[in-house]
């Protein structure tokens, strides 16, 4: 008979990509995973995975167990936490975060989430944008959060803040001392971007585009932007960064005034599009576009609220 035990173990081993690493993810043997694998595709009659080295592949007959696999267990999901009482949320949301939501914005309100909702817990895992939304198209986590969209029909993407752009210069650098400067006065500058993929180098590169900096001097390619802060600290270059990674008591960089209106860009809540959300996801953006934690955010430099804050 078919399981939701299979289900549940089908399910892990296409989110971790191995049955090695839902055996892991289970706490099960690998021996274990297979046997309950092997009893699904009987099954069913045909194979649901391709097996290649360490790794798996859908098959098509694989491609709509999973899509079913998954509604099916957000739905027993859902029957438990209604059937148990809706009164407290308890369970594991895992969220996957670009850098400037994951390691700037959100743990500075999380403290408020916690106070709403504390027996959930969030697993957080920070990476970049490209990989957090491949992640999540994989189910590995239930929502992302991220600086920037993909043009594909299968995510559906949730504006929760508006985050300005700035462009930071050693603190000693001349060009901090203005009060204004012109963008083609930062031309011959040395820049230090972020790696390819990031939400932040994709929004860094377009801004540098609007201001005519098309020819540019690339010093460095780091992969977070702490590490970005302290190339430029240390006078590797120039950089353009989310204004919610610098510290109100920044004292190593400091932002280059550059003429013209702020330069922003949205952050957004990312889910995959006909995926329906379970209870944790579903209150987790509930709260994130709530008026306490929009006002929350809005208190943090550089970052606005993606609509008016009411009372």
């Amino acid at each position: 008979m078919l399981t939701l035990h299979q289900l549940e173990i089908f399910a892990a081993v296409v989110a971790e990509g191995s049955f090695s690493g839902a055996a892991r993810r289970l706490g099960l043997t690998q021996p274990a995973v297979s046997l309950q694998i092997r009893g699904l595709e009987e099954h069913f009659g045909q194979p649901l995975l391709d097996r290649f080295g360490r790794g798996v592949r859908l098959t098509e007959a694989g491609q709509q167990v999973y899509a079913y696999a998954t509604r099916v267990l957000a739905l027993v999901q859902d029957m438990e936490a209604t059937v148990r009482g809706t009164a407290a949320l308890a369970g594991l949301l895992r969220l996957g975060c670009s850098t400037a939501p994951g390691e700037c914005l959100l743990p500075r309100v999380l403290s408020a989430f916690r106070a709403r909702f504390p027996d959930v817990q969030l697993n957080v895992e920070v990476a970049d944008t490209a990989a957090v939304l491949d992640r999540l198209l994989r189910r590995q986590y239930d929502l992302g959060l991220v600086g920037g969209v993909a043009h594909t029909e299968r995510l559906e993407f949730i504006p929760f803040a508006i985050d300005e752009l700035v462009l930071i210069a050693p603190r000693d650098h001349p060009l901090a001392r203005r009060t204004t400067v012109a963008p083609s006065e930062v031309a011959r500058e040395p820049f230090v971007l972020r790696e390819a993929g990031s939400g932040t180098r994709t929004a860094a590169e377009q801004v540098l585009q609007r201001l005519g900096l098309t020819q540019l001097t690339i010093a460095s390619v780091l992969g977070s932007s702490e590490a970005v802060k302290q190339a430029v600290a240390a006078g590797v270059g120039l950089a353009v960064v989310s204004g919610s990674a610098l510290d109100p008591h920044e004292e190593r960089v400091a932002v280059v005034p550059l003429e013209g209106t702020p330069i922003t860009r949205r952050m957004y809540v990312a889910l995959e599009r006909g995926r329906p959300p379970g209870r944790l996801s579903e209150a987790f953006i509930h709260w994130l576009l709530s008026a306490e934690t929009q006002a929350l955010l809005a208190a943090l430099p550089h970052v606005r609220p993606i609509a008016p804050v009411t009372s």
